[in-house]
């Protein structure tokens, strides 16, 4: 048996309009990267995924967030708020 692709994609970026792409996508075969590449968006990472035949383990990185009651108790009303707070 053949061991199955890791995938790891990191698109805690993403809603950074700064940056060109905040999503990046590693894929490992065998103990080897065979690719390592920028994604536009959300959808296209998703969409390689669905298009991949082999077994495969994904994992994907998000953005930090914090649990609602910690910014509801100091009256966070933006993301600035709650990282102001932490």
């Amino acid at each position: 048996m053949t061991d199955p692709t890791v995938i790891a994609v990191d698109w805690s970026g993403a809603k950074r309009p700064n940056l060109k792409s905040g999503i990046w996508l590693a894929q490992v075969r065998d103990d080897r990267l065979v690719e390592s590449r920028a994604l536009r968006t959300r959808e296209e990472a998703i969409d390689h995924l669905l298009g991949l035949t082999s077994p495969f383990i994904a994992g994907f990185d998000f953005s930090f967030g914090v649990p609602e009651w910690f910014a509801t108790e100091r009256g966070c009303s933006t993301v600035d708020d709650v990282w102001a707070a932490a």
